[in-house]
């Protein structure tokens, strides 16, 4: 079972472990290095999703589709809501 927390794209991207929780920042990292992050998160992504254009994948280019989906809305505070 995915966690409640955890994005898709995240357990596709490879970020985190289906059934693990999220983990939690300690850090505190800046909002700079989030957008940074973010940014590599869905150029990657892209170029997964053409990897899986060429390779005559659908299914997985479908999942990738998916993660870049939630990794944009992230990118630009669009996260939808939680279910109650």
């Amino acid at each position: 079972m995915v966690h409640p927390e955890i994005a898709p794209w995240q357990v596709v991207a490879g970020l985190h472990n289906a059934s693990s929780p999220p983990p939690r920042n300690n850090q505190g990292s800046s909002m700079r290095d989030t957008a940074k992050h973010r940014a590599e998160m869905i150029e990657h992504l892209e170029k997964a999703l053409t990897l899986s254009e060429e390779a005559s994948e659908p299914i997985i280019g479908y999942l990738i589709e998916r993660a870049l989906d939630e990794a944009q809305a992230a990118q630009w505070g669009l996260q939808k809501p939680k279910p109650a």
